[in-house]
């Protein structure tokens, strides 16, 4: 069932939602042990971040479906795990240091690959039916 509310009344309801999460993600994080002992070494970004994202979760939740929050939401996760494992690695860390013009290359990249109107790779595994049907003909 779709639920409509203000948008002020979503942040607070999310926000509080988080924070009762969070806190019981630093309980449990502290009865098994851890080793997450001092929590001011953790960014506010960091928390910020979180809330921004479960907002826009939140909001997909309620306009669209749990199975496509769910695939926004571990996709996300994978994405930003594999984001942090690469940058967390001193080698790569050193070599973009080094090598600075990577990256307004890599932003004309994106900007090239976001202006693409073909079918994009999800987009053949959704539709392959259709494009074998076509090659066979």
């Amino acid at each position: 069932k779709k639920i409509r509310m203000h948008y002020i009344t979503r942040i607070a309801i999310n926000y509080c939602l988080l924070t009762i999460a969070l806190m019981l993600f630093f309980v449990l994080v502290n009865r098994f042990g851890l080793s997450l002992h001092n929590l001011g070494n953790i960014p506010p970004l960091a928390f910020i971040s979180i809330a921004a994202l479960g907002d826009f979760f939140t909001k997909q939740y309620v306009k669209k479906s749990l199975k496509t929050s769910l695939i926004i939401l571990f996709s996300t996760i994978a994405i930003s795990t594999i984001g942090w494992f690469v940058i967390t690695r001193d080698r790569f860390s050193e070599f973009l240091i080094n090598n600075l013009w990577i990256t307004p290359v890599l932003i004309i990249v994106n900007i090239i690959i976001g202006q693409f109107k073909g079918l994009r790779i999800k987009d053949f595994f959704r539709f392959r039916s259709i494009v074998r049907s076509k090659e066979n003909a």
